[in-house]
Order: structure tokens, then sequence, then C-alpha cells
């Protein structure tokens, strides 16, 4: 958190440093401003100010058009010094290439969003509720399916998936004749947030008193489910605001970049995820084959048949995984050991 203090006014707030600490109110507010700096509706300056302001509520009413200049110019200043804060929101990757040299300044920077989170800044759009945070409850077949949904989107913006943490994809390469939002495409992200953000159980307060409940909120999706539930939940989500479309491709982009750095905890032990990703080819269903893992766990029995692998849990499926990785890596070593003994 970022800390404003003022003693001899008896002011001290905080206000957030990083996407991870917003609220779904102040991340939605956070996707459209940068949304208009991508379509050029507002100059660098003037998000970093709107921003600030939005965060530390503030806003200009008729007393302030009434100072004196001196006065007013003081405030303008301090607002700018702690707008230059949200700075830490941002990347700042090198000019455009399609930039001419004689048009190049700090204002045409090249900006991406600093991501790094794994919380679900939008827990609900709507009577729609999405995943909880990590992904955690989310089950194989659910994976699948968004992150197809997530690479066809990506894919239709031209940009490649090999997700680069410092500059993650962004929308600005892909504009109308008169907007910056998507046109081909949208379809697969409308499918992403499908996917995704489903309506609560029937009955819900019931489940809550039976113990074998896995706290599974949201209306089960699964290759069973009906395709046309699906469709129209597409549909519903279409009229969404694009604005909050963006701000779940954000939250979706951070967990796959999660996936491919952070760490995981089993019985204390940490696991690194990226261990999963080493020889992958990118862009190949993240190096993984998912359909063809599914098979392959479905043939061991350890979670059961097909359907049950891939109604399994993300993270035992993960779990699974690294242990089979670990495994062949412990057998190579092993194979090696017996090669370099009888040189």
């Amino acid at each position: 958190m970022h800390t404003l203090e003022i003693p001899e006014a008896g002011i001290y707030r905080e206000y957030p440093s990083e996407l991870e600490e917003l609220s779904p109110k102040q991340f939605l507010y956070f996707t459209e401003l940068f949304l208009q700096l991508l379509e050029g509706r507002i100059t660098l300056h003037g998000f970093r100010v709107k921003l600030a302001a939005k965060f530390l509520n503030l806003k200009k009413t008729a007393r302030h058009f009434a100072l004196v200049e001196e006065k007013a110019d003081d405030i303008n200043d301090n607002l700018s010094r702690i707008a230059a804060e949200m700075d830490s929101f941002l990347n700042y990757g090198g000019f455009d290439a399609s930039t001419p040299l004689s048009g190049r300044s700090p204002e045409r920077d090249v900006v991406t969003i600093k991501m790094g989170f794994t919380k679900n800044l939008l827990p609900a759009i709507g009577n729609l509720y999405g995943p909880d945070d990590h992904l955690q409850n989310c089950t194989g077949f659910e994976y699948k399916e968004a992150n197809s949904a997530f690479k066809q989107f990506v894919t239709s913006l031209g940009t490649s998936t090999g997700f680069d943490s410092a500059q993650p994809p962004t929308l600005s390469d892909q504009r109308s004749t008169d907007s910056a939002h998507p046109q081909a495409g949208i379809e697969h992200l409308d499918r992403l947030i499908a996917i995704l953000y489903r309506p609560r159980k029937k009955f819900l307060w019931l489940k809550f008193l039976q113990q074998r409940f896995d706290g599974e909120c949201r209306v089960a999706f699964t290759p069973k489910s009906n395709p046309k539930l699906l469709e129209k939940r597409q549909r519903k989500v279409s009229k969404l605001p694009f604005h909050v479309k963006y701000g779940v491709f954000l939250i979706f982009q951070a967990f796959e970049e999660f996936l491919r750095s952070g760490e995981i905890e089993i019985d204390g032990n940490a696991i690194c995820l990226a261990d999963l990703y080493k020889g992958g080819e990118e862009g190949n269903d993240s190096g993984i084959g998912m359909m063809g893992l599914f098979y392959e766990l479905a043939e061991s029995k350890v979670f059961g048949d097909l359907d049950q692998v891939m109604n399994t849990n993300i993270y035992d499926i993960f779990t699974r995984i690294y242990q089979l990785v670990r495994m062949s890596e412990n057998l190579k070593k092993q194979t090696e050991n017996v090669k370099n003994s009888h040189v």
C-alpha cells in the first residue's frame, strides 16, 4: 500500500500500490482507464491523475475553483506527485517500433500492466460467480476449456502466447476504425468468461449443511454439461462492457503466468510449477497437451476413468504431473549413472 500523510491536517490514508490490493470496483475503474489510455483518449499523465484521485476519493468542488491561483497550483502539484506513484501498476517496455522517430516521446512509450497477482479481483459479475483465487476450485476440464478459449482470443489479437510477465498481451494492436476494442475473436473472450463465471447452485443453503459439500458454489461445468446453457450464458456475457471483459482476460492471464513461475505448497513441500513446462513447445497447449494428459491419467486409474479425471481439481492434476516429471528425471539420472559407471 502507498501512504499519504499530512500531519498538520490530520490526514492519514492508505491507497493501493499493486493490482492485488484493488477492490472489484477499483479494478474495473483501472481496466476502463487503461483501455482509454490504449485508445489515446487520455494521456499517460491523465491516467495517473484520474487513478490517484479515484483511490483517494478526491473530487473537485466549487470550493476548489474559488481558490486563489497560487493555492490551486500547489494542490495540483501535490496531486501530480501522488499520481506519479501510479507507475507502480505499469511497465514501460520501450518505444513502439511503428512509431516514427520524430513522434517518439515518453507519452508514446509502450505501456503494459504490471501483473504478478493471483487474486480473483472480480469474484462476481452480476449474478454470475467466478472461480476462487489461484483458480483453486477449477477442474481439469474447466481449465482445459478456459485455456483453449483464452488462447484463441490471444491468437485473434496476433499476440504470442509465450507469456512474458514483463510484457503481457495487450489489446493495443487490434483496433477497429473507431475503437481500440477488438472485434475479431471477441466471441472467444465471451466464451472464456461464460466458462469461468456461472450461476450459483440451487438450494445452496441446504448444501452448506451437508458434510460432503466441497465448497463449490457455482453450478458444475463438465463434459456432460448442456452446451445450450453455455451458449445462453455466452450471449448474456457478450453484452457486458468491454472493460469488464478485459478484466477477466487479465485475471486469467495472471493465472497463466503463475503456472509458469509460481509455487504451490503440498503437505508443507513447495512445488515449482515452472518444472512442468520445461521442454514444452511454445503455444502447444502449455507444453502439456491437456487431452492427451487426461487420457494418460485415465489409463493409470489414479483419479478414475476419463470423466473422473476431467472433473478432478486442477491442482491435484498438476501435483500428479509434478510427480511424474520428477520420476522421469530420477529415472534419467539413474540411467546416466549406470552408463557412466560402465565407462
